[in-house]
């Protein structure tokens, strides 16, 4: 996984780092309990959101890991939000999320009411302090998921 912080490790190699990068550095650091804490907190709904789902929206009814799969794309988005990298997203939706929009015929709007319902539902499970480290890393994840969609290839993938 090429992150940021892997990235900046690399580029370092050999030299001191700049101010810059040690004030990114420490500014992480400084936030890694509340992420590990808010990482914990969307874990323990893994099984409740894919429940939810399954019965609650009706292109997953019958379809549990469909929906299993959905809820996966929600533990990309907070393992990004874990690493404070955004390109830990993209391959999953690609894999992942994608692919079901794809097998289940799904169309962007289809797409984003999913996608917002997983949300919602996580919120009003979570912290608000994990609401607030989510959703930048959702608004992202289901715009370029959205973005996806849209592409011409969509469904010749």
């Amino acid at each position: 996984m090429d992150t940021w912080l892997m990235q900046l490790l690399s580029a370092s190699n050999g030299r001191h780092f700049r101010d810059d990068e040690i004030q990114r550095i420490m500014m992480y650091a400084e936030s890694l309990p509340t992420r590990l804490t808010a990482v914990k907190e969307i874990a323990d709904q893994r099984d409740a959101l894919a429940k939810h789902l399954s019965k609650n929206v009706e292109v997953f009814a019958g379809n549990p890991s469909f929906a299993a799969d959905v809820v996966e794309t929600l533990f990309t988005v907070s393992q990004a939000m874990l690493l404070d990298d955004l390109n830990v997203v993209e391959t999953k939706l690609a894999d992942r999320l994608y692919a079901v929009g794809v097998l289940m015929e799904l169309g962007s709007d289809q797409m984003q009411s999913i996608f917002s319902i997983v949300e919602t539902n996580l919120y009003s499970r979570v912290s608000p302090e994990t609401k607030e480290l989510m959703e930048p890393y959702f608004t992202w994840a289901r715009d370029r998921l959205t973005a996806m969609v849209e592409e011409t290839d969509y469904a010749t993938v």
